[in-house]
């Protein structure tokens, strides 16, 4: 029970990825952490396509728990309008690309890891307002399904992208609608195909201004999603029309049946120009440090979790000094910046194009011996195969 009117040095609000890693690093700190999480069940329920690939693991500096994985991943491919694929495949290494997670287990994992490192930890808590303090703030409550009162001398806010918190701070957290993709991921299950790859689908046809994906949670199951710029739907019709007219024209996956439903919106934008207001932290989706190019965000979240979890625990074990959050902003991006702004500037990049643009490049691709799919390998493979285009790429280098 989390007791009215009582003081805490650090309340984490949102317990996904990011603020449970915020909470085990603060706390790990020794200092007192409040973490809450306003969903009953943490990692419940799941908004994500829990795709990570090994790399991203290495980012966060974890190995994964064999309890966490769903299936494990030794290729990824790039596959175009017309069939054509780029391919990365481990296999013949007999090494791990990447996992497909469980992430009702994953998150639940990762807050019991903040709390075992001495966070305190209450699901089904939800702040419903913030009140500014010289000291810090005061949160409004609804724990227990009674309205109480806490404050805290700093909040980090891991609220995900609509990011309640961050806005009622007055910081700036508006996405621009052609940075918002809408999504929309069936699970399947009784599909067919490759169970150790990732697939990524560029087809302006099926979903334009974004990508569609399979990811395959087992040889018989899978994942298949697709996002869509909202700038690029206009009166194109649904995503649900464009995803079902995508599993239509796949064979495989049409004589699959649909087990699971996932709905959601994902910022792609750049991040925010400031993440740190008066004694307040924003990370993950809140700071808009998710991908722009595939969306993804748990280990940006993750990552700036860590370093917002540390600040916080140094501010509050040096006299609370603010010169302490500010390290914030800057740390995160020295460390993130630079690769957010190339990863928007190539989803501009690739959202332009059309499909039969799309084509060439992932053809000419589809000749080179690749060991990743990240985008500057590709960027380099493009201008060496294909130079024709470099220089209307010079802005991505």
């Amino acid at each position: 029970m989390i007791k009215d009117r009582s003081h805490h040095p650090i309340v984490v609000v949102g317990a996904g990825p990011g603020g449970s890693w915020a909470a085990r690093t603060a706390a790990e700190k020794g200092v007192p952490v409040l973490l809450l999480e306003k969903r009953k069940v943490i990692g419940y329920p799941v908004r994500c396509a829990e795709g990570m690939t090994k790399s991203m693991f290495a980012e966060i500096g974890i190995t994964p728990k064999e309890e966490w994985i769903s299936n494990t991943i030794t290729g990824a491919r790039i596959i175009s309008p017309s069939g054509h694929a780029v391919l990365v495949d481990s296999s013949h290494k007999n090494e791990i690309c990447g996992w497909v997670l469980n992430r009702e287990v994953f998150d639940s994992e990762l807050a019991i890891m903040a709390a075992q490192s001495g966070a305190t930890v209450h699901a089904g808590t939800g702040v419903v307002s913030i009140k500014k303090r010289a000291d810090g703030w005061e949160l409004s409550l609804i724990h227990t399904g009674k309205r109480i009162s806490i404050t805290a001398d700093v909040i980090i806010a891991a609220d995900g992208f609509e990011s309640q918190v961050g806005r009622w701070a007055g910081l700036e957290t508006l996405v621009p609608f052609k940075d918002m993709m809408t999504c929309l991921e069936y699970t399947l299950e009784g599909v067919k195909g490759d169970h150790r790859t990732m697939d990524f689908f560029f087809d302006h046809n099926f979903c334009p201004g974004g990508y569609a994906w399979v990811f395959w949670k087992g040889p018989k199951k899978a994942n298949v999603g697709m996002g869509i710029s909202g700038a690029r739907l206009g009166n194109r019709g649904t995503v649900q029309k464009h995803l079902e007219s995508f599993i239509s024209s796949k064979p495989d996956l049409a004589c699959g049946e649909r087990v699971r439903v996932i709905a959601g919106g994902i910022p792609t934008s750049k991040p925010l120009k400031c993440t740190v207001g008066h004694r307040i932290l924003l990370i993950g989706d809140a700071a808009r440090v998710t991908d722009p190019l595939h969306g993804g965000g748990i280990t940006n979240a993750m990552i700036t979790g860590d370093i917002a979890g540390r600040c916080a625990a140094q501010f509050i074990q040096n006299g609370k000094d603010d010169a302490y959050l500010k390290r914030y902003d800057k740390e995160w991006r020295m460390r993130l910046e630079r690769s957010l702004y190339l990863h928007y500037m190539i989803k501009e990049y690739i959202g332009n194009l059309n499909n039969d643009q799309i084509d060439i490049i992932i053809e000419a691709l589809s000749h080179a011996k690749l060991d990743s799919l990240e985008p500057s390998t590709l960027i380099k493979h493009v201008e060496i195969i294909y130079p024709q285009i470099a220089d209307k790429i010079p802005q991505l280098v």
